[in-house]
C-alpha cells in the first residue's frame, strides 16, 4: 500500500513539473508508468539520480526535446531537495535524537538553521528556474504557471509525510519503533546522502544511518537491521514490476 501511494505521489510531482511547459502532456496513468519504469534504476545505477535519468530517457522517447525532459527532471529534483532540506531542519529542531546522525559533523551542518536556509534558497531557485530557462534555452512555458508550481510544491511536501509515514510504519513492523519526527530526519539525511554516487539503492548506507540513529536511542541492532530490510522491501515492491514494464517497452 505504501509503495502504491509513494508512486502516485512522486509521479504527480513529475506531472506538475511537466504542466509548467507549453507542450502536449501525457495522461496521469502514463506518468505513473514512466515513474514505475524508472524505479529499478534506483538500484541498478549509483545514487538515486539513476531513476531520474531513466525518466529523462522515457520522456525523450515520447517525443519531448532534451531541454523539456531535463527541465521536468531537474525541477522535480530541486523541489525535492529544497523540501527535504526544510524537513531536515524540522527534525533537527524538534528532536535531539535526529542530531545523533550528525553528531560528528561540523556545527554548521548540524544546525537546523543551515538546513532551513538552504531549503528555502533551493525552493526559491526552483521558483525562478522556469523564467531563467525561458530566457536562456527558449523554453516554451505554459500561460498559467501558478497552479502547476503550487501543485509541485504541495506534492513535494506531501512526499515528506507519505514517505516518513511509510518508514514510521516499517519501524513498528520490525519492532524497532521510532518517533515520526525521527523518521523524517532519517529520510532527509538518507535522501541527501543518496545524491552522492557511493552506493546502489542505499544498501549499506541506509543501514549505517539507521544504526547511527537507532542505537543512540536505545534500540537493539537486530531489530534496526530488520527495519532497514523492510524499508528496502518497500522500495523493491515498485522496482520489480517497474523492471517488467521497462522490459515490455513503452507500448507495453
Amino acid at each position: 500500500w505504501s509503495s502504491d501511494v509513494c508512486s502516485s505521489d512522486l509521479a504527480s510531482r513529475f506531472r506538475y513539473a511537466g504542466a509548467l511547459l507549453d507542450v502536449p502532456q501525457p495522461p496521469f496513468n502514463t506518468w505513473i508508468r514512466l515513474y514505475t519504469e524508472s524505479r529499478p534504476f534506483f538500484y541498478l545505477l549509483p545514487a538515486s539520480v539513476g531513476s531520474e535519468g531513466m525518466m529523462w530517457v522515457r520522456l525523450r522517447q515520447d517525443h519531448w526535446d532534451h531541454t523539456s525532459c531535463g527541465f521536468v527532471v531537474l525541477m522535480t529534483r530541486f523541489m525535492g531537495v529544497g523540501v527535504w532540506g526544510l524537513a531536515a531542519a524540522f527534525a533537527l529542531a524538534h528532536s535531539a535524537g535526529a542530531a545523533l546522525i550528525l553528531k560528528d559533523a561540523p556545527r554548521l551542518l548540524a544546525s537546523p538553521w543551515s538546513w532551513a536556509l538552504g531549503g528555502l534558497l533551493v525552493v526559491g531557485g526552483a521558483l525562478l528556474a522556469p523564467m531563467l530557462m525561458q530566457r536562456m534555452k527558449k523554453l516554451k512555458l505554459a500561460p498559467d504557471q501558478g497552479l502547476p508550481f503550487l501543485g509541485l510544491l504541495a506534492m513535494s511536501v506531501a512526499s515528506v509525510f507519505v514517505n516518513a509515514g511509510a518508514v514510521w510504519w516499517a519501524s513498528h513492523t520490525a519492532h524497532a519503533p521510532i518517533p515520526f519526527v525521527l523518521a523524517v530526519g532519517l529520510l532527509a539525511f538518507f535522501n541527501f546522502a543518496m545524491i552522492l554516487p557511493i552506493s546502489f539503492g542505499g544498501f549499506g548506507l541506509q543501514e549505517g544511518l539507521v544504526l547511527a540513529l537507532g542505537l543512540g536511542i536505545g534500540l537493539p541492532a537486530p531489530a534496526l537491521l530488520a527495519f532497514s530490510a523492510v524499508v528496502h522491501l518497500q522500495r523493491l515492491a515498485l522496482s520489480v514490476p517497474g523492471m517488467g514494464l521497462f522490459l515490455m517497452g513503452k507500448e507495453g
